[in-house]
């Protein structure tokens, strides 16, 4: 991955505030929709952020893609996946075509288990971002010329579709779990041609995937330095040069994201008080509610849709 400092492009001359911010009931106001894919020629963008993942395919062309401050050059076949909540933009001057997905939290919350099952899921939509946001340098997903071909018309084929009733809205996620699995695919031919464990790539992968899965479970720093092989203070230090953030930072992070995804859901507050690793319902409320500026019973009356 190619890093290139704000003066190299005049990334100061970019507004560092974001200039939009997409919801989730902006995008996908349809309440059969869940993920939606569409196509910009010559395109760039300005910083914006939005509140579920959006995948950008380079399909033509050489620039520059953003991510909060870490610049990375993008070229055809260049792969760049954006959790919610991160700054980011594209620039190169109106030169770069870009095949674009967007996926909302109702998507994960159906299918996210059994994309887990895909041997570098956690690692290309967790660890690769965030290793990139933190200026870290790990490869993100390059897809070869055959690859790139077929995802882009998988992705046009998607464009505009409307997914007005159940039938449509399962042939989109069809599509889009195709497409998830052929990045997939291509993401573990890469870690096997660069080499899974160079660098600090095997000790993140490894750490980061152990508490993802394990959220609901009391997770200590003595056992995660025990788990790495690492002395306590050997791996705060090491995490946080790799993150930017300390393993409880990053903990609780984690289960607010987990808990936004459920609450989503049926599930009661006490249930994903529970399934988020929170000692009782009122330390959720009180984390959660310092955390985002609104009560778990409030967040979940925003994302709740009776007619979904």
């Amino acid at each position: 991955m190619e890093e290139r400092t704000k003066a190299d492009i005049e990334i100061d001359a970019i507004p560092k505030a974001p200039r939009y911010i997409y919801t989730v009931d902006y995008i996908f106001s349809n309440p059969f929709q869940s993920a939606a894919a569409f196509v910009k020629r010559k395109d760039e963008t300005g910083f914006h952020i939005q509140e579920f993942y959006e995948i950008c395919v380079i399909s033509r062309g050489d620039g520059y893609h953003v991510i909060e401050d870490t610049v990375v050059r993008a070229k055809k076949g260049d792969v760049f996946i954006v959790p919610p909540g991160r700054r980011h933009a594209i620039r190169g001057g109106r030169t770069v075509d870009v095949h674009y997905i967007h996926l909302s939290p109702k998507f994960f919350e159906q299918y996210l288990e059994r994309m887990t099952e895909l041997p570098t899921f956690l690692s290309l939509f967790e660890i690769e971002p965030l290793m990139r946001v933190s200026g870290n340098t790990y490869r993100h997903l390059y897809l070869e010329e055959a690859a790139l071909n077929e995802v882009t018309k998988l992705i046009e084929q998607l464009e505009g579709v409307w997914q007005y009733d159940h039938a449509s809205k399962l042939i989109v996620e069809g599509y889009m779990i195709v497409i998830l699995t052929i990045f997939c695919r291509e993401y573990e031919k890469l870690q096997t041609r660069v080499g899974k464990n160079a660098s600090n790539d095997k000790f993140f992968m490894d750490t980061i995937s152990y508490i993802i899965k394990n959220l609901d479970k009391n997770l200590t720093i003595d056992q995660l330095a025990h788990l790495s092989g690492l002395s306590r203070t050997a791996f705060i230090k090491r995490f946080r040069d790799t993150t930017g953030k300390s393993p409880k930072q990053f903990i609780m992070e984690r289960r607010i994201q987990s808990a936004k995804k459920l609450l989503a859901t049926d599930r009661s507050i006490s249930k994903v008080a529970d399934e988020c690793g929170f000692y009782d319902a009122a330390h959720f409320i009180k984390t959660f509610t310092r955390a985002t500026g609104m009560s778990p019973i409030q967040y979940k009356n925003m994302q709740t849709d009776p007619s979904s």
